[in-house]
């Protein structure tokens, strides 16, 4: 077969742009790429491996800005104590960066360059900066609020609210406030301002980095009203998904109407040790059924003032949290015998005034029928003091018609009758 010659300049050329390129090709597998995470006050390695030879010169960049190089005949430059190399570990071809307290300042694109040629061996590494979330906040405010935060994270995570049972997302409403602290780290809240009530709400927050995931739910128990003396039960039941494996349950106690105020602790229960701390007298915890995930608190004998508020159970376990709020209030066995007397206190006064008053009633007829009875006598006095006519009967000369009764005589029984109308009155 006969090949034009022009044709075969067109197949070297072909071949020879395919052997560059493969060539090149060869060069940028050397530069491996990574994605290194690196926790906030904690030391971080960025990798960078290579071909050991004599004479290596080894550079590294933080967007194109020289951070840190070493040779061995002049050691390490720029080492200012934030970046150095395994100095033995460079004659075996490991030229990895170790960055010491890693901090927000430390993010962004890093380039290792081992011997500065365009082939030679080296790493691009890029490095993000996380605080991972340690703890989560759950707790009902004064206007009955759900908060779910947690403080001191980077990057500022997720937050997301539902409820068991589930509910539509036109009745979750909820804010979020986010703040930087001195060490530019966040502090996320989350405050759920109405939901459907008899549910249990749910808060989750996701880090942006790693595949952490916090759970905390929150459930308000029934209301709780009883006699101080006996014992009382505030209920605590995990849920049914709970891990009840290497956790804790904590009880505290909240003497106020307004939830949000700083609680006092109870007692403290450790599932891996199996004890039980009381840092406070009069409760009572079954630690057989606390296993088991019931971890109700007995009060026993408590007082009416001194037990009455906020009792919050939390059962904590690697990532979650559930926690049960009852508000209890102890009235006083005494409460009802106070109000009987108070009663009969006030019976008595009604009778006192009552008869009083029928006294004070009777005083003033008798008064009034005693000056009626004396101007009845003053008349009668009157007209028995006028003189008398007197007549003749027919044929008969100077014998009188009528007898008439002495004025003394009338006045003396006038006067009798008005003693004995004082009397009666007396």
């Amino acid at each position: 077969m006969c090949v034009c010659p022009h044709e075969g300049r067109m197949i070297g050329t072909f071949r020879g742009v395919c052997a560059l390129l493969w060539i090149f090709s060869l060069g940028e597998c050397k530069i491996s790429e990574f994605q290194v995470t690196c926790v906030i006050s904690e030391d971080c390695v960025l990798p960078c491996t290579f071909t050991p030879t004599r004479n290596v010169l080894v550079r590294w960049y933080k967007q194109e800005v020289l951070v840190h190089s070493f040779l061995p005949s002049e050691g390490q430059q720029g080492a200012d104590g934030k970046v150095s190399l395994f100095k033995d570990q460079v004659a075996h071809g490991n030229a990895s960066l170790l960055l010491q307290h890693s901090s927000t300042a430390d993010r962004g694109r890093y380039t290792c360059r081992v011997n500065s040629t365009v082939d030679g061996d080296g790493s691009i590494v890029i490095v993000r900066v996380e605080a991972p979330i340690s703890d989560l906040i759950m707790s009902v405010t004064s206007e009955r609020h759900v908060l779910c935060g947690t403080k001191g994270v980077y990057p500022d995570p997720s937050m997301q609210w539902a409820t068991d049972p589930p509910s539509p997302a036109s009745k979750l409403h909820s804010a979020v406030r986010k703040t930087l602290d001195h060490n530019r780290l966040y502090d996320v809240e989350s405050t759920l301002t109405t939901w459907p009530p008899h549910v249990t709400c749910i808060c989750t927050i996701k880090a942006k980095y790693s595949p952490q995931l916090w759970k905390a739910t929150l459930m308000e128990g029934a209301d709780i009203v009883d006699e101080s003396g006996g014992s009382v039960l505030v209920p605590c039941v995990a849920p049914k998904d709970f891990t009840l494996q290497n956790f804790t349950l904590s009880w505290t106690f909240s003497p106020s109407s307004d939830p949000s105020v700083d609680p006092s602790a109870l007692l403290t229960y450790d599932s891996r040790t199996r004890q039980t701390s009381m840092p406070s007298e009069g409760v009572e915890l079954d630690q057989e059924q606390v296993l088991l995930g019931n971890g109700s608190l007995r009060l026993l004998s408590p007082e009416s003032a001194e037990n009455t508020g906020h009792y919050t159970c939390t059962f904590s376990a690697l990532q979650t949290r559930h926690l049960v709020q009852t508000w209890v209030n102890i009235t006083g066995p005494h409460t009802a015998s106070i109000t009987g007397h108070k009663e009969g206190e006030l019976w008595v006064v009604a009778v006192v005034v009552g008869v009083l008053a029928l006294l004070v009633i009777a005083i003033l007829l008798c008064k009034r029928r005693a000056r009626r009875s004396k101007q009845r006598d003053a008349v009668i006095e009157d007209t028995e003091s006028q003189p008398m006519h007197t007549g003749q009967r027919s044929g008969v000369i100077g014998q009188p018609m009528h007898t008439v009764k002495p004025v003394g005589a009338s006045t003396v029984e006038g006067s009798h009758l008005t003693e004995n109308l004082k009397d009666t009155c007396t």
